[in-house]
């Protein structure tokens, strides 16, 4: 299985402050990407691996006025940097087999690299421009086991426990300009990607005419990556820059379920606590 994408994004934004300053801004966003996916059967385990890459190039751009509209300056830089590039791209493989007429086993991998290039940012110590450019990557892996309780596989338990990333992105790092109300915000270049671990537990039941599951998942944070204020003022507001500066944990339960009273007319309904 082949698919081939290319998506855009235009931004632009009119900033009036109570002074009567204003700066006009922009970010034009053109990304393409490509997935390719293979199936096979080995042995009994149904085999799904491939590959997948996407690229994005970013543009963006600022000007400022004075207040009479009289003068203007050029910025570095849009709400993200200037000329821009964010390539992700990954490997991975999925493997499922029948342990027995009632259990199934699966297992996962993904290999993920992550680089940006940043052609020009507004450096906050200095107020110059600079470039930036880095990478990460990480080996991710997820394992789930299935169990039916009775012959006709109609109610079924499972559990699971997978690992992913999310790497900085473009806005993370080139950051700059308003932000909240009373914020305005700057570039981090020296954050770590986020790491979460995930365990779930669930039952599944599934009748003629009702369907029914509840399932339960816990999700441990590290590094997350958040606003932070740095303690100082620039242009009167608070200035806040993005740092891995909390970890943590979500979890949920999530309950769903569907009856058919006829043919024709079905009653579903959900609800979830986070």
């Amino acid at each position: 299985k082949l698919n081939l994408s290319y998506q855009t994004w235009d931004e632009n934004g009119e900033r009036i402050r109570a002074s009567g300053k204003r700066n006009d801004d922009y970010f034009d966003s053109r990304m393409w990407g490509l997935d390719l996916q293979f199936k096979k059967n080995i042995y009994g385990v149904d085999l799904t691996y491939g590959l997948d890459l996407y690229e994005d190039r970013v543009d963006s751009g600022r000007t400022d006025f004075s207040a009479d509209g009289l003068t203007q300056t050029e910025r570095i830089q849009g709400p993200v940097g200037d000329d821009a590039r964010y390539l992700q791209y990954g490997i991975y493989a999925k493997g499922v087999c029948n342990l027995s007429d009632r259990s199934t086993l699966s297992i996962g991998a993904r290999y993920a690299r992550v680089s940006a290039d940043v052609g020009a940012y507004e450096d906050p110590a200095t107020g110059n421009a600079a470039s930036y450019s880095d990478h990460w990557d990480a080996l991710v892996s997820s394992v789930r086991y299935s169990h039916a309780l009775d012959r006709g596989q109609t109610t079924k338990v499972w559990a699971g426990l997978s690992q992913s990333f999310r790497a900085p992105n473009i806005a993370d790092i080139s950051r700059y300009g308003g932000s909240r109300s009373d914020e305005i915000e700057i570039a981090a270049t020296s954050l770590d990607p986020e790491t979460f671990l995930t365990y779930e537990v669930g039952l599944k039941v599934e009748k003629e005419k009702y369907k029914a599951s509840l399932s339960y998942y816990y999700t441990h944070i590290n590094d997350y990556i958040t606003s932070t204020p740095t303690g100082k003022m620039r242009d009167g507001l608070n200035e806040v820059s993005k740092r891995n500066s909390s970890s943590g944990y979500v979890q949920g339960i999530e309950l769903a379920g569907s009856y058919e009273i006829n043919p024709s007319l079905t009653l579903w309904g959900n609800a979830t606590w986070i």
